[in-house]
């Protein structure tokens, strides 16, 4: 199973596409799979950060707006 939520940053994180340092207070998408996910192909947890700027070229902006409205 793979999940992308949005979270509002507590510590500093890193964009895992881009790599731009992501700070505290910033909205970004967290992605998760669970271990043998058919769609990733892990053998454990997958986890990664995405900034808002990524996750808006990636189509995935609606989660970001979503969450800074909140």
């Amino acid at each position: 199973m793979t999940r992308a939520t949005a979270h509002r940053a507590r510590k500093e994180r890193r964009c895992s596409d881009c790599r731009r340092t992501i700070k505290p207070g910033e909205v970004y998408v967290r992605h998760v799979a669970s271990p043998n996910d058919p769609d990733v192909g892990n053998e454990g947890w997958w986890r990664l950060s995405e900034c808002a700027d990524c996750a808006r070229r990636c189509g995935r902006g609606e989660l970001i707006e979503t969450r800074a409205a909140a």
